[in-house]
C-alpha cells in the first residue's frame, strides 16, 4: 500500500511538473540563474509536494482498499470455530491467526 501510494504521488508530481515547464518556456533563457539562486528552494517545495500527495494518496488507497476488510476476512473467523468447552485464556495460532478473538501471544 505504501508502494502504491509513493507510485500515485510520483506520477502525479511528474505530471505538473512536465505541464509547468511546458507553460514556463518563457523562462528557459534564465534557467542558470534560477536554478542557482532558487533551486534549493525549488527542492523544498517539490518535496512538500511529495509528502502532501503521498499522504492524500494513502489515505486515499486505505480507503479504496480496506474498504470491505472486515467481511472479506469473516471467512477466517468460520474457519475456526471455538469449541463451547475452551478455555478463553488459552489460545492456540495456527498459520498466524488466532482460534480466540482476545488472544494475545506472549512469545
Amino acid at each position: 500500500m505504501i508502494a502504491t501510494a509513493c507510485l500515485v504521488a510520483v506520477v502525479i508530481e511528474l505530471a505538473l511538473a512536465v505541464w509547468l515547464m511546458g507553460e514556463c518556456r518563457f523562462l528557459i533563457p534564465y534557467r542558470g540563474i534560477l536554478i542557482a539562486r532558487y533551486g534549493h528552494i525549488l527542492v523544498a517545495i517539490a518535496s512538500v509536494l511529495f509528502a502532501n500527495l503521498f499522504g492524500l494518496s494513502y489515505l486515499a488507497t486505505r480507503q479504496l482498499f480496506l474498504k470491505d476488510t472486515g467481511r472479506k476476512l469473516a471467512h477466517f473467523r468460520r474457519a475456526w470455530p471455538m469449541p463451547v468447552d475452551a478455555d478463553p485464556h488459552h489460545s492456540v495460532v495456527v498459520s498466524g491467526f488466532s482460534r480466540t478473538p482476545e488472544a494475545q501471544r506472549t512469545d
